[in-house]
């Protein structure tokens, strides 16, 4: 038998995880082998279980049942061992902390070679160029967990290109990355196809593949259909445990291993307004957040309703954190929600519900979700304890079709309304724009502020950061 000319054949390919209601939508295509291919498709569709079936996690890592038949270059992904299928295969997981496994970044990425047999010289050599292409020098003798969300992908990323597999299965690549990381890693990815290499990609964000002509697209979908957000949401306004005014924050800053990664930032920030930060991979995003939800201790200070952070019994800000893996730990999504809670309102419970599409996995394990969905049991579960007095919320929207999105602006919109305070932190400059104020923060230090429609409109702001803005945003913003 000759060699199978397609490095994916996909027929009625669809799966249910153990403990799962129903199955994925059944999903068929074939890729030919130096091609490329982006699938698409709304949150919960089943992207990440499409691609961990076509490259073999299922069924040999993942409980449930399969359906339909997966080739890999010929051979059928439930007959091959899995370390057969991932010599040839290399898979980007959506959620970049659940790939590292080395002590240092450095032995992160050897150890994927080591693992193949690649010589010394030429492991040292792909170790040099992934360093260099996802701007990784100076980070190789730090742990993989001490680098931000975006870094960490970054890390995923360079330690899957550096095998120089055949096929590239990859779980929405661009999901953590800045709007320059996203644009080099795509043009990265059509190099490698017009190399002789193979790439299946599955995103959210399929105009960062404009440019790509012969690019195949696919679609998953499924024939659920949502209530809006704002249909459901007219009377919901749960009231926080403490109006607050705001927070102040006073030559706030925070170091790591002898370096600012907050650096004497001064903010005043009012409740009531959507507030979003942006910035580079590694600029600081997630560290003011969690100094500013307590979780990380500080030099200076920083005020909640006139109270510094020293004293007891001040308000809280919960955080809705960037891998919602580290919040989940119960056995339903219900539970998960009422967890702690004192006293139960069922109105708002069942309103919060409906209002993040839940309701259908009311009874479902959390961690058997997709990301978008763990993300919206996440911010459900903050949102019902109520004892908070506003939201910190790490990249809201990864995982998040359109419509999720706007979901989420018309809930955390409402929520302010009702007198909370809404800081969020985000790459997607899309759900930047739509927030009352933004902040730009570089290096740990807050470099601009602004509303976010007019400064994006600013090329002084992108040079500063650093980051390209992307050409579907040009024009958009409304400067009145």
């Amino acid at each position: 038998m000759g060699q199978s000319v397609y490095a994916v054949e996909a027929s009625n390919l669809s799966f249910r995880y153990h403990g799962a209601e129903n199955f994925t939508a059944p999903f068929s295509f074939d890729l030919q082998q130096g091609k490329a291919a982006l699938v698409c498709g709304n949150s919960g569709t089943g992207k990440s279980t499409m691609a961990r079936c076509i490259c073999g996690l299922i069924p040999h890592l993942y409980n449930g049942e399969l359906q339909g038949l997966a080739k890999l270059f010929g051979m059928q992904t439930t007959a091959t061992p899995l370390y057969q299928l991932s010599k040839r295969t290399g898979f980007l997981f959506q959620n970049p902390y659940n790939q590292h496994l080395m002590p240092k970044i450095e032995s992160e990425i050897l150890f994927g070679l080591e693992s193949l047999g690649v010589a010394e010289k030429e492991a040292k050599l792909r170790l040099d160029q992934v360093v260099q292409l996802f701007d990784l020098e100076g980070f190789l003798q730090r742990n993989p967990n001490s680098l931000s969300g975006g870094e960490q992908q970054k890390l995923a990323l360079a330690c899957v290109l550096a095998r120089k597999p055949d096929l590239l299965v990859l779980d929405e690549p661009l999901s953590m990355l800045d709007t320059s990381s996203a644009s080099n890693l795509v043009s990265c990815l059509k190099k490698y196809a017009q190399s002789g290499g193979s790439v299946l990609c599955f995103e959210q964000k399929p105009e960062y593949f404009g440019g790509w002509d012969d690019l195949q697209r696919l679609w998953l979908s499924n024939s659920c259909e949502k209530e809006t957000a704002a249909d459901l949401l007219s009377s919901f306004c749960p009231a926080p445990g403490q109006i607050i005014d705001g927070i102040e924050t006073r030559s706030l800053r925070l170091t790591y291993a002898n370096k600012a990664v907050i650096d004497g930032i001064d903010l005043s920030l009012p409740s009531g307004k959507l507030i979003a930060l942006i910035g580079p991979n590694g600029s600081g995003k997630t560290s003011l957040l969690r100094v500013l939800a307590g979780f990380q201790k500080s030099q200076g200070e920083y005020f909640i309703a006139g109270q510094t952070s020293g004293q007891q019994n001040k308000p809280r800000l919960n955080m809705v954190a960037q891998n919602p893996d580290m919040q989940l730990f119960c056995p339903t999504v219900k539970q998960e929600m009422l967890f702690g809670l004192q006293k139960l309102n069922c109105t708002i419970y069942t309103e919060i519900l409906r209002a993040l599409n839940l309701n259908v996995y009311e009874n479902s394990q959390p961690l058997l979700l997709s990301e978008g969905e763990k993300r919206r049991v996440a911010l459900a579960t903050a949102i019902m304890h109520q004892q908070s007095s506003g939201l910190l919320l790490d990249e809201p929207s990864l995982g998040q079709d359109s419509s999720h999105k706007q979901m989420l602006l018309c809930i955390l919109r409402r929520l302010a309304e009702c007198g909370w305070f809404i800081l969020f932190a985000t790459h997607d400059l899309e759900l930047a724009k739509e927030a009352d104020w933004m902040l730009a923060i570089k290096e740990g230090k807050i470099i601009r502020q602004g509303q976010p429609k007019k400064l994006m409109k600013t090329n002084e702001l992108w040079d500063e950061l650093g980051l390209v803005l992307p050409p579907w945003l040009y024009g958009s913003a409304d400067e009145t």
